[in-house]
């Protein structure tokens, strides 16, 4: 989802499963499944975050069940199952067959598997049966451990310069044979307005002064969803960044970043920091802390940065 999803927050999805009174506590693995998505939640931060006053005019909030910005499943998104009947550390992926550019669409196995158990050997066909099940998006960044007991997820460690290119919010979904597989996302994603008259190239979030990880790979649990931090793949755990190909001209109207990041409260002292076209650079800290909270979508105050 997500995939392009234009906003993946949150998915629900529906296993086209059918048995008998007598047989619904198991069942055949489903080559298809159908997925339906949620609408996200907005929040808000106190517009005393980075200090001084606010205009809370300058705040632009999503707006659950409403467009422009629907939550869509995109064309070749790919999410990740595996059946508790399944290997240790088994996973297979399934692609969308049908329903992009809506909020429910049809899941096909791809017969693409894999286990991170080197130790066991895995069937290319589904097992036969099975009670339940859990899956991850999106599913080419997907591993399940080998004692199957969580899901490593890996967020994306850039910021996004509008909604429009968000892309791949994490996702865990659970569910049961013969009923619901419910997608949840385990991260929450945070929006800042930016204003200004300068031009700017990068921006960077860093939480290092609070040991916070933002970026790398998160175990999840799949009854809480809560998540851990595992490991750093690329760069910094502590910070993720957005570089444009050219400037961008700010102005009194705000430009929008979006930031997907696990939840949690980060405190006083994360910073956000500003490279501007002329070479030099603005540093906004926060004076306040501010929660992330899983599956919304927190609102920032607007910041300006002209130097």
């Amino acid at each position: 989802m997500y995939s392009r999803l234009q906003i993946p927050i949150l998915a629900a999805a529906l296993l086209t499963v059918s048995c008998s009174d007598r047989e619904c506590g198991g069942g055949h693995a489903p080559a298809t499944l159908h997925a339906v998505i949620e609408q996200p939640h907005a929040e808000y931060a106190s517009a005393q975050t980075f200090g001084g006053r606010t205009p809370e005019t300058t705040r632009t909030s999503i707006i659950a069940d409403q467009t422009p910005h629907p939550i869509v499943w995109s064309a070749n998104d790919l999410i990740s199952i595996h059946f508790n009947t399944d290997v240790n550390g088994g996973r297979r992926v399934y692609a969308l067959s049908q329903g992009a550019g809506t909020a429910q669409g049809d899941f096909t196995y791809t017969q693409i598997y894999d286990t991170s158990d080197t130790s066991v050997t895995m069937s290319a066909d589904p097992p036969a049966t099975y009670t339940s099940l859990f899956a991850g998006f999106p599913g080419a960044f997907v591993t399940i451990s080998a004692q199957n007991s969580e899901l490593l997820l890996e967020p994306p460690r850039e910021i996004f310069l509008g909604l429009d290119d968000v892309e791949d919010f994490p996702m865990i979904g659970t569910g049961s044979a013969g009923g619901s597989l419910s997608f949840a996302c385990p991260f929450g994603m945070i929006h800042l307005p930016v204003t200004g008259t300068v031009q700017i190239e990068s921006l960077y979030i860093d939480a290092t002064e609070q040991q916070a990880a933002i970026s790398g790979r998160f175990s999840i649990d799949p009854q809480s969803y809560a998540t851990t931090f595992v490991e750093s793949v690329a760069g910094s755990q502590f910070s993720i960044s957005w570089n444009s190909t050219s400037p961008v001209q700010l102005s009194s109207s705000p430009v929008s970043f979006y930031a997907i990041l696990p939840p949690g409260t980060y405190e006083a002292g994360t910073t956000f920091r500003f490279v501007l076209a002329s070479g030099s650079s603005v540093t906004k800290t926060t004076q306040l802390p501010f929660t992330v909270t899983r599956a919304n979508i927190l609102n920032l105050p607007a910041v300006d940065i002209n130097p």
